[in-house]
């Protein structure tokens, strides 16, 4: 048998179809398809791209296998993992019939060889919700405050002094304040006199002023709900 391309098989012309050769194997595919190996097994060595003859069954069609692709099992069968169809596929779209000799054909088929590649990738799904709630809280607290008041100490100041013209009027010394206090005496004449003086100081005293007053403060109430769920449930409120 003469040896023929890598990439290309002799397929047998209006003569008909080849036997099997003495030593040929049973094959099993992917999809539960099962053929003849045409030719010899491959043997140890074989160039993976050697193109092997497989007829199918039950219909008697062939197709190419690469070497590569038989993997033997232990009963001395044969196993390719890819599917009929697209084995037959790939043969009867990519083939190039020219002639050959001896009144045969020859068919260049191209085999594809597949390989699976791994896709990684992350996508955002919803894992559940939270829902907020705002009240007022009051509370009473006590609060001290300094706070002054103002005491007017008023200190009578007898004066008797007799007044020459028109009234003293009220007056200042320091933090004091003097109001004259008038009388009218009889005398051989009739005059002013200073009977007495007030003498008013002011003095400053700190005190303690207790007082209530009402203070607000807010909270935060969380729900929580997984997905699908229409009334969450309420989480106790936090403290603040």
């Amino acid at each position: 048998m003469s040896t023929l391309p890598s990439d290309t098989m002799r397929i047998a012309g209006p003569a008909g179809t080849p036997p099997a050769l003495p030593g040929a194997g049973r094959v099993a595919g992917e999809g539960g398809w099962s053929g003849t190996l045409l030719e010899t097994p491959p043997a140890t060595g074989t160039s993976p791209e050697r193109p092997m003859l497989v007829r199918m069954e039950p219909d008697g069609s062939q197709v190419v296998v690469p070497a590569g692709l038989l993997q033997p099992r232990e009963d001395g069968t044969f196993f390719v993992p890819i599917p009929r169809a697209v084995l037959e596929g790939f043969g009867a779209e990519e083939a190039t019939r020219v002639s050959g000799p001896r009144g045969t054909s020859v068919e260049r088929i191209v085999v594809p060889l597949h390989a699976e590649e791994m896709s990684v990738s992350t996508r955002r799904v919803p894992v559940g919700g939270v829902r907020l709630h705002k009240r007022v809280v009051e509370r009473q607290e006590v609060l001290e405050q300094p706070v002054y008041r103002d005491h007017a100490n008023v200190e009578r100041v007898t004066v008797n002094r007799m007044v020459d013209g028109d009234p003293p009027p009220v007056r200042h010394e320091g933090d004091t304040m003097i109001v004259p206090l008038l009388e009218e005496v009889l005398v051989v004449e009739k005059r002013l006199m200073v009977r007495e003086e007030l003498h008013v100081r002011l003095s400053r005293v700190l005190e303690r002023d207790t007082q209530t007053v009402t203070l607000r403060r807010e909270e935060a109430q969380v729900e929580r709900f997984e997905p699908g769920q229409t009334s969450p449930a309420a989480d106790a409120p936090n403290g603040a």
